[in-house]
């Protein structure tokens, strides 16, 4: 029985636009091998900026795709906030979660603002110091409203990298890992990603 391909939520590319930019013949085996190019691809890119990348909810535990868990951030006693995940688009709740584990403390977001990429403010309130402590509900990432530049940006290489990926397969080398689609096994090799894409990503690359 065939395997059955599907994209990852929140990939880099979409499978049209991947076919568009290989020129791909329009049959399902082909179509199998992208996606499954397509999910590495976004993957690796993603691995390489050590963060992710494109807008996503973080809510409590779901099995809607692309959702993750409430943020868990750390306070510092002031009334801003650092978010580890970038750009803010909005934040919705935040609670303190006691040492117990199990008591909280809503905190008041009135008049909250984003004061930049990774930061907001709140007058009314203070996010108490601790570890892991706050809880905040939120959407995070480069969204498709505010951020098409760099969207973009992202696509171009997730392109580039599926076209090189795929260049690999046909020579029968490639970069990362192995998978089976059709009945034909592919095997990439562990390879970094070409530096022209490199340069491309590395406005995204993680702020250590």
């Amino acid at each position: 029985m065939a395997e059955i391909v599907t994209l990852d939520p929140l990939t880099l590319c979409d499978l049209d636009t991947a076919k568009a930019y290989m020129k791909s013949a329009d049959t399902t085996v082909h179509d199998d091998v992208l996606k499954n190019l397509i999910n590495h691809a976004s993957a690796q890119i993603e691995m390489h900026c050590m963060r992710y990348l494109l807008a996503r909810p973080y809510d409590t535990a779901s099995v809607v795709p692309g959702k993750r868990a409430t943020l868990k951030l750390d306070g510092d006693g002031s009334n801003r906030l650092r978010f580890t995940e970038y750009p803010v688009n909005t934040v919705t709740s935040a609670v303190e979660r006691y040492d117990d584990g199990v008591t909280t403390r809503a905190i008041n977001l009135a008049g909250l603002r984003i004061l930049s990429t990774t930061q907001v403010s709140i007058p009314y309130d203070a996010f108490p110091r601790g570890r892991k402590n706050i809880e905040v509900v939120c959407n995070l990432g480069f969204s498709a409203a505010d951020h098409a530049r760099e969207r973009r940006a992202l696509e171009s290489a997730c392109l580039r990298f599926v076209q090189v990926l795929f260049q690999d397969r046909e020579a029968v080398i490639g970069r990362g890992t192995t998978f089976g689609v059709g009945g034909e096994t592919v095997q990439l090799i562990s390879e970094p990603i070409p530096a022209d894409i490199q340069k491309v990503l590395q406005p995204f690359v993680r702020l250590i």
